[in-house]
Formats: structure tokens, C-alpha cells, sequence
């Protein structure tokens, strides 16, 4: 085993070590600690290694709650004081928009969690005859009995899963709401699978390929956020940190800072959430969304909450881009990891809104997007959601206003 002294911190959130010009990435090592370690993978240019033996520690460890830390993929912090994870996060924003986009924003303080565990409302779990996850970057597969970042509903149950014929199911996804207390089950299988057996949940499905074959219950569940209700579908996209969301969106109404006299466009908008957010506070709402299932969601959710003023299209982006007439004051973007397209944003320029909102739930692409919005637009500043404690990853809201 080697001894090596770690530097630096990776966006994984791995130590970083150096050696006669190689670079190891250690798991479970914090800057300034001496470890022994563990190689796990090797190349010409760097290695991967697990600490094994600490020589040194850091004040910033402590002993990590999760049983599976070390073995599982799902979080890569649980090692770190809260607030050290809340620094690691707002730096790793911070540099990355930097290097990436070569802009200096206002970066504001991260908006913390008050529960970093048992916040997640969706977790996916891995099925080989029993049920786990896999280790981080392989096959190895990790049987568990209880996820401490899973809403503590979805942990009840695993136990009632277990009872299905596990040698024929793929995957099974859980979804339990965090206000409302609705659970749904999902099992991804080939095979025409009893479920009768299974009870504590609102909704049980069966989804073959892209097909979602509802078994048992209603076909969506519910979730509330401050007063507004949302259902949910199968496979539509939900914040999966309720909590989190409900300040995220705040923080976004808090931004658009509407008169009542706006029109909005809320792009990748799920199910709806963000626009029904903030249609009472402006004068009409657009929500565009590829996935027609969401779209589904999203009109009922409209109804649910006496939403009149919003209309909602199962549309490619920039198809709807290219083709609006209508004067935007304000868009909204929520894209998934990869970011928004080149097209859309040259469209999102033609349309020229006086401000665009940019939810990212992926640093790099946002700095990669904000240098080519950077041509016409002002970036205001940057507010960082931690919506994921006790991994590296992070949410960011960004304001651009457009330049006269």
C-alpha cells in the first residue's frame, strides 16, 4: 500500500494526491490527511485508490452514519461535516464557472438543507435476487436493507418489496411524497409478476420497456409544496428533495420578481411545478415539455390549483421557440444535466426576454452555457441549492438580465 498526503479535493468530492507527477484520486481521504491506500484502478496518467489507513485526519471528518458508505455508490460526502460539504459545494461552483465560462458572478451562500437525510422522494434501486445498489463506477452489486438519504416511507417498505419474486425483476423505483405520505411502486420486468401480496402502497406498476402498466391503485400520487398540490406520474420528472424545492422555488419567484404584467416562459417544466409557482404573480405563463406524460401532469396540477392563466405544450423547445410571436418578459430554464442545446439558446436569444432564470443541476454545462448567453446578457449572480446533502452534487439558480 502506498502513503500518500492529499492536497486537493476532485468535483467528486475524491482526495487528490500527487506522486512523482501521477495523480492518484483517493475515495474517502479530506485534505491535509496522510492515508494508506488502496489502488482500485490504474492508468498511464492517474489511479483510482480508497483510503484504507489514516496516518493523519482532518478536522472536517467525521464517522459516516451509513453502514454502506464505503461500499455504495449513492454518496460521496457522508465523510465531511455539514458544513465543510456546504464550502466544498459553493468553491466547486464558484471555480468551475471560472474555468468554464471565464465569468466572476456574485456567488451567494449556498441555501443549506435542514434535513440531510431521509429527504429523498424517488430512489432506484438495483435488484440481483435481493435489493441494493451498485458500487460507484462498477458491476459490484451491494445488497442494503435501509438508504439514510431515502424518505423513511420508502425504507418501511423495503421489506413488503421483498416479498415479490425478485430472480425476474430488472429494477424497482419507489416514489413516496414527502407532505402527503402517497407511495408508488414501480417494477421493471419482462414477466407478468403477482403483486397482490404487496400492501402500504398507493400505486403499484409494471413497466416493460417504455410501457408503465398500472397493477394495483390510482395512477398517480400527490405531493404538496407550500399551498400548491402536484401529481405525479410514473415517469414524469419530480424534485426528488421536496424541501429543498419548495426554497428553490421561492428563491426563483424571488428572482423573476413579477407584476402581474409578465409573460413567461417556463422551458423544461415537468410537470408544471415552477410555472404554477408563479402564474398568479404574472400575467400569462407558457410551460414547454417533451415528455407528453408530464404534459399530462402538469394540466391536471393547472386544475388542481385553479391555475387559469397558464397553458401548457408537449413540445421540443426550440420548436416552440421558433415559432412563439408573442413578447416574452421572462424565461425560465430547468434543463436536465446535459444542458441546453445550441439551437435552443440562439433561440432564446431571438426571442431577447429582458431576464432568463437558469436552473442547473449540472455546474460544468451551465458555465458552458452562460459564455454563450454572456454576448447579450449580464450574469447577475448565482445562488447554489444545496438539494442533494451528503453527495457532491449540487442545484444553482442563475439571473441573467439582457443588455440594452
Amino acid at each position: 500500500m502506498k502513503e500518500v498526503k492529499i492536497c486537493d479535493l476532485d468535483f467528486q468530492g475524491r482526495g487528490i494526491a500527487k506522486i512523482d507527477g501521477k495523480v492518484f484520486f483517493v475515495r474517502n481521504a479530506l485534505i491535509n490527511e496522510v492515508v494508506k491506500i488502496k489502488l482500485i484502478k490504474e492508468n498511464k496518467h492517474f489511479s483510482e485508490a480508497i483510503a484504507v489507513e489514516f496516518l493523519e485526519k482532518s478536522s472536517e471528518r467525521i464517522t459516516p452514519s451509513c453502514k454502506y458508505f464505503l461500499e455504495c455508490g449513492g454518496c460521496d460526502l457522508m465523510h465531511m461535516k455539514y458544513e465543510s460539504q456546504l464550502d466544498f459545494k459553493e468553491n466547486k461552483i464558484k471555480t468551475t464557472i471560472n474555468k468554464f465560462s471565464g465569468l466572476v458572478p456574485i456567488i451567494n451562500p449556498i441555501i443549506k438543507a435542514d434535513n440531510i437525510f431521509n429527504y429523498r422522494n424517488k430512489i432506484t434501486f438495483h435488484i440481483k435476487n435481493d435489493i441494493g445498489f451498485f458500487e460507484k463506477k462498477t458491476n459490484e452489486f451491494i445488497k442494503i436493507d435501509n438508504c439514510l438519504i431515502c424518505n423513511q416511507d420508502i425504507n418501511d417498505l423495503i421489506s413488503e418489496i421483498k416479498k415479490l419474486d425478485l430472480s425476474v425483476v430488472k429494477n424497482i423505483i419507489v416514489r413516496a411524497s414527502k407532505k402527503v405520505s402517497q407511495k408508488m411502486l414501480i417494477i421493471e420486468t419482462d414477466q407478468d409478476l403477482n403483486v397482490s401480496n404487496i400492501n402500504g402502497f398507493d400505486s403499484i406498476y409494471i413497466k416493460k420497456g417504455n410501457d408503465y402498466i398500472l397493477k394495483i391503485g390510482q395512477e398517480r400520487i400527490n405531493e404538496k409544496m407550500n399551498n400548491f398540490t402536484f401529481c405525479i406520474s410514473p415517469s414524469a420528472f419530480f424534485q426528488v428533495n421536496t424541501e429543498q424545492a419548495i426554497k428553490l422555488y421561492d428563491k426563483v419567484k424571488s428572482y423573476a420578481n413579477l407584476t402581474g404584467k409578465e409573460t413567461v416562459l417556463d422551458l423544461y417544466c415537468g410537470t408544471g411545478s415552477i410555472g404554477i409557482y408563479l402564474a398568479k404573480s404574472a400575467k400569462k405563463v407558457y410551460g414547454i415539455e417533451i415528455n407528453e406524460e408530464a404534459i399530462n401532469d402538469a394540466n391536471i396540477n393547472k386544475k388542481i390549483n385553479r391555475v387559469d392563466n397558464i397553458c401548457f405544450y408537449a413540445l421540443n423547445a426550440n420548436q416552440f421557440l421558433t415559432k412563439i410571436s408573442e413578447k416574452i418578459d421572462l424565461v425560465i430554464v430547468d434543463p436536465p444535466r446535459v444542458g441546453l442545446d445550441k439551437k435552443t439558446i440562439e433561440s432564446v436569444l431571438k426571442i431577447a426576454p429582458s431576464k432568463i432564470i437558469y436552473v442547473s443541476c449540472d455546474v460544468a454545462t451551465l458555465a458552458r452555457d452562460l459564455k454563450m448567453f454572456n454576448e447579450f446578457y449580464n450574469v447577475l449572480e448565482i445562488t447554489p441549492v444545496d438539494m442533494f446533502p451528503n453527495t457532491c452534487h449540487c442545484e444553482s439558480i442563475t439571473v441573467l438580465e439582457r443588455r440594452y
